[in-house]
């Protein structure tokens, strides 16, 4: 979401993480946590940030702290010295992890760790889905939804899907970023999580089956 995003939303800034240190600042599962935190409910304190992820607020603090020394967060405007409430910076984000794998050099070490905490954290979050889909409402039970599926194609091929897929991302989810500000959210609004990869399979296991698909769609998969 780069082109999109800076054609929608001029006024924000973007920023390419790549450098190692960045990448493992956000190698660690709080931070991912607390980051997640203020997307999802918007401003708050060391504090409030510590009650809802269930932590010490001098843990909390000390984490922050780290998350504001390499950008990625700052002061809410207006704050006092008995409150003051963290944010997001404005900005579009892209963490670059395409060296992930890499361990010759520093740049992929860090996104190595970058990945596999980013991995964790949405799995976590699909298994809390899961966990509570049977008592959220019908009509988000009903829009929800989750895919699994093969296919077989060449390189060319999945760079066509995957930017095709981006692209529908960006028509989506781009246009509505200055609902990061919780007072431009509508009513009825939540945060949703976006998860998506397509990645080859090994090329010394693959075999000539029939291509399968699981697929979720609302309570498609309830028993």
């Amino acid at each position: 979401m780069t082109e999109e995003a800076r054609r929608l939303h001029p006024q924000l800034p973007h920023r390419e993480v790549t450098e190692p240190d960045a990448l493992r600042a956000l190698a660690h599962p709080l931070r991912m946590q607390l980051l997640d935190c203020l997307t999802e409910h918007g401003p708050a304190t060391a504090s409030e940030l510590a009650n809802k992820i269930d932590d010490t607020q001098a843990n909390c603090s000390w984490h922050l702290r780290q998350l504001h020394k390499y950008g990625l967060i700052e002061e809410e405007p207006g704050g006092t010295s008995r409150r003051r409430p963290w944010r997001l910076v404005p900005q579009t984000l892209n963490l670059d992890v395409t060296n992930a794998g890499d361990e010759s050099s520093a740049t992929g070490m860090a996104a190595t760790a970058l990945s596999r905490v980013m991995l964790g954290r949405q799995l976590d979050a699909l298994h809390q889905w899961h966990l509570r889909r049977g008592t959220e409402p019908e009509q988000w039970r009903n829009a929800a939804h989750q895919t699994t599926t093969w296919s077989w194609m060449t390189a060319e091929e999945l760079h066509a899907f995957t930017t095709e897929l981006n692209e529908v991302m960006d028509r989506h989810i781009v246009e509505r970023l200055d609902r990061i500000d919780p007072t431009k959210r509508p009513d009825g609004c939540r945060a949703v999580r976006h998860v998506s990869w397509s990645i080859p399979g090994d090329p010394g296991s693959e075999t000539d089956t029939t291509v399968g698909a699981e697929t979720t769609h609302g309570d498609q998969d309830e028993p």
